[in-house]
């Protein structure tokens, strides 16, 4: 095949299957691993601990909620529900998919290979009207060869949105991309292909497990003889290990002539099965940095106890740089200049995440009411309660009159002692 055919039927293919290899992102981030197991997304993906990782993330952003504010000039801030962007960040990007839907991809496509691709549609005023995913299996961010400027080389496919123009390359203002952790800042580093070597040996560990158990859990060997055996009898001996095997498994099998059974196989405690299994669970969830407990998997060192802990760790040391990503991305491709000059900006609320038990929260309010930071309306819209008539005041601390405040908080009174009938007011020793 010359090469203008070889071209063109790579042409072709992409444009028709986007799950061929030949596609630039497959190659970075399907292989073969040193355990033999041919590591992709989908395959990566039937992995319970790959799965269980990305599904985390991706609900956890996908579930907090977001949208837009403008800072006042006493450095408060108020939601701008009448800005442009609000409905597409809070309600639906475009005419398919909720804002949930939008991020839980979005963010699922940031775990797997670390980019997140979106199409703006931008009417004639500059503002983003619409947010349309694109898949980055067939993304190419790349600088242009002439002008040296960045450019998104994109292969449209059947699954794509008609909104999508199809044309041979999207400017950065067309595209917003989040980006993982990048070496190049261009592309962010796939954690899928920093972690193949270690999803492949949990691929073929759970190989082995259904592997082993399909042969009824019973280890290879060999069936030692004093003597050799003459053709009848070895007809009769193989024929009565393969009935054995396939419907007596489980059951006493007879060894007949001084035959003895030999096993030659490794037992799963020999191989340390369990172990190794759990050791990859553990491995790659370290590539997520997604804690074990959130993957109901045996932690030694957590406990019920800190299992509160164990959250507020995750908030912020998993969720808290995601959603920094995501929020300085969106007020940098999503708004304007003169929008984020006007104080205009996007933001997550962690707020339901960080929130302790019960009684800590309430300790908490008790402590901001008293000392006049929080009002009870402040407090009811933190605890998702609607307002009351009167609940916007602030409590003021009473000052000190004549010294300090009292263990109640009721300022000292000063007493002044009133003179007996007939005393002009002096004391005893004045009198004298």
């Amino acid at each position: 095949m010359g090469v203008f055919s070889r071209l063109f039927s790579l042409s072709e293919k992409r444009s028709n299957d986007i799950s061929d290899p030949r596609f630039w992102i497959n190659d970075a981030v399907s292989a073969a691993t040193s355990s033999g197991a041919y590591v992709s997304v989908d395959t990566a993906m039937k992995t319970s601990t790959v799965f269980g990782c990305v599904r985390i993330l991706s609900e956890t952003i996908a579930s907090l909620p977001v949208s837009i504010y403008k800072t006042r000039k006493d450095g408060g801030e108020d939601v701008a529900r009448d800005h442009y962007l609000y409905p597409i960040l809070h309600d639906a990007p475009n005419d398919e998919q909720t804002s949930y839907e939008f991020r839980e991809g979005k963010q699922a496509h940031l775990a797997l290979r670390g980019n997140g691709y979106t199409y703006k549609i931008i009417n004639e005023a500059g503002q983003t009207i619409k947010l349309i995913a694109m898949s980055p299996a067939r993304m190419e961010p790349k600088r242009d060869w002439i002008t040296g400027k960045l450019i998104y080389s994109y292969t449209r496919s059947k699954e794509d949105s008609p909104d999508i123009p199809d044309k041979p390359f999207f400017t950065p203002n067309e595209i917003w991309h989040v980006k993982g952790l990048s070496t190049n800042g261009i592309i962010g580093l796939s954690p899928l292909s920093c972690a193949r070597e270690s999803i492949g040996m949990a691929i073929k560990s759970e190989e082995f497990g259904a592997q082993y158990f399909a042969n009824a859990a019973v280890v290879s060997g060999v069936l030692e003889h004093p003597a050799s055996l003459k053709d009848e009898a070895w007809k009769r001996l193989k024929s009565s290990i393969q009935d054995f095997a396939s419907s007596k498994r489980h059951q006493t099998m007879i060894l007949e002539e001084g035959m003895k059974w030999q096993a030659i196989g490794l037992s799963n405690k020999d191989s340390q099965f369990l172990e190794s299994r759990a050791f990859q669970v553990e491995d790659i969830a370290r590539f997520f940095n997604v804690p074990l407990i959130l993957l109901q998997h045996s932690d030694k060192a957590s406990t019920y106890a800190s299992a509160e802990q164990l959250g507020l760790n995750f908030v912020m040391y998993t969720i808290l740089p995601w959603v920094k990503r995501w929020e300085q991305s969106a007020n940098f491709s999503l708004l304007t200049l003169w929008e984020r000059k006007k104080g205009f900006h996007i933001s997550f609320n962690l707020e339901g995440l960080l929130r302790g038990d019960t009684a800590a929260r309430y300790q908490s309010y008790a402590v901001g009411r008293q000392w006049g930071w929080l009002s009870a309306n402040d407090i009811r819209a933190l605890e998702n309660m609607n307002p009351i008539d009167g609940g916007d005041e602030y409590i003021t601390m009473p000052q000190n009159i004549a010294g300090k405040p009292n263990p109640e908080g009721e300022p000292k009174e000063q007493i002044k002692k009133e003179p007996d009938e007939g005393d002009e007011g002096g004391t005893d020793d004045e009198e004298s």
